[in-house]
């Protein structure tokens, strides 16, 4: 009988402690820096620019993409694709010793790349770029240099203000095949001009810091 007393009495008072601390905490303020799930965020962060961006679209630091821009990128990834299965078929094509048949099928991502939308784009001259070297190689591994040498200026026309440093790689290539060719001052004029290309970035290398 005196245990059921007091396991009754230590039940009564855990009662009243928990009942005490609802109580005090109901009437406690609110949290200032408390959000609630769901709630709106503060006005000035809904001001114009700083929207969230839609599900899908948001890129760290950046403003999401506008629905032209998610169009040219898919485009761009398109043309990746296709341009790689070209680039496949004139593997195929060079490893069976059909050279012309390698640089129809290369030539074919070139007629890609001229589409409007890819004008100036960085990523697609810089996968062009390669393009252009690739079918150098295959004409100056025939000897071809005269069809070598029309392919890469017309590459190095192309992307010389988009991509200045692959431009530069173009004439490198063109000027080591007039060097195998045994024309030295066309050569020579080849290795000047990628000299004359990097001048600025090499300048601002070499040039001492101002205090």
């Amino acid at each position: 009988m005196i245990f059921s007393k007091k396991f009754f009495a230590l039940f009564l008072a855990l009662f009243l402690l928990v009942a005490l601390g609802s109580t005090l905490q109901a009437q406690a303020p609110d949290n200032p820096d408390k959000k609630a799930i769901g709630e709106a965020p503060p006005p000035e962060l809904m001001k114009p620019g700083n929207e969230p961006p839609p599900p899908g679209m948001l890129r760290p630091g950046k403003k999401p993409l506008t629905p032209e821009d998610k169009d040219k990128n898919e485009k761009v990834m398109a043309f990746m694709s296709t341009a790689e299965a070209y680039k496949n078929l004139a593997d195929l094509n060079r490893e069976s010793g059909k050279i012309d048949d390698a640089v129809a099928q290369l030539k074919k991502i070139l007629e890609l790349a001229n589409a409007p939308i890819f004008k100036d784009d960085s990523r697609v001259d810089q996968h062009i770029g390669h393009v252009y070297m690739e079918i150098a190689e295959l004409f100056i591994a025939k000897d071809r240099f005269s069809d070598a040498e029309g392919i890469i200026k017309e590459g190095f026309d192309k992307i010389k203000t988009t991509n200045p440093p692959m431009a530069s790689r173009m004439m490198l290539m063109l000027g080591n095949s007039y060097k195998k060719a045994g024309k030295i001052a066309e050569a020579e004029g080849c290795f000047k001009k990628v000299i004359e290309i990097n001048a600025d970035k090499i300048g601002s290398i070499a040039a001492p810091e101002k205090k």
